[in-house]
């Protein structure tokens, strides 16, 4: 067997090895949400680069100066489940979710404003079903957190 034979047999499982890594990862980091499809591989290595602060980081830190948080105005809290998928791949995180709440104490808007994609649905969820007090306000609005930790 001559050597471009040999390298070509080496390329093609070597080609399907590096393609399956490729389709795993992007896989589990859209699941967990750290990463987009739409943002592509580059956005995905560049992301392990230590090239100094990202924008996303730079975000978080304008974003906690503008929040207000009113989780200690509740009278009723309600906790969302941990979802299976986020047990299963050993997810944590923290979600903040913005409200707006109505003048009889019940929350009428709940918007997603950061954390992992996989609580989404359940941390909306949960932030819907809070009841607050009001002090003299008409509407209330502000932020509530969740944190997902799993048990040790």
């Amino acid at each position: 067997m001559n050597t471009s034979m040999q390298s070509r047999d080496l390329k093609t499982p070597l080609r399907n090895i590096l393609l399956r890594a490729i389709i795993a990862l992007a896989f589990l980091s859209a699941v967990s949400g750290q990463w987009s499809v739409v943002s592509g591989f580059t956005s995905l290595v560049s992301r392990y680069r230590d090239d100094g602060p990202r924008a996303t980081d730079y975000r978080l830190a304008t974003t906690d100066n503008e929040e207000r948080n009113i989780e200690k105005q509740a009278v009723k809290r309600v906790q969302p489940p941990y979802p299976s998928l986020a047990q299963k791949y050993k997810i944590e995180g923290v979600v903040t979710v913005q409200v707006t709440v109505g003048g009889d104490g019940k929350v009428e808007k709940a918007e997603f404003v950061r954390g992992h994609n996989v609580f989404r649905s359940v941390s909306l969820d949960a932030a819907k079903r809070w009841e607050f007090r009001l002090s003299g306000e008409k509407t209330l609005e502000g932020t509530i957190r969740f944190i997902f930790k799993l048990n040790d």
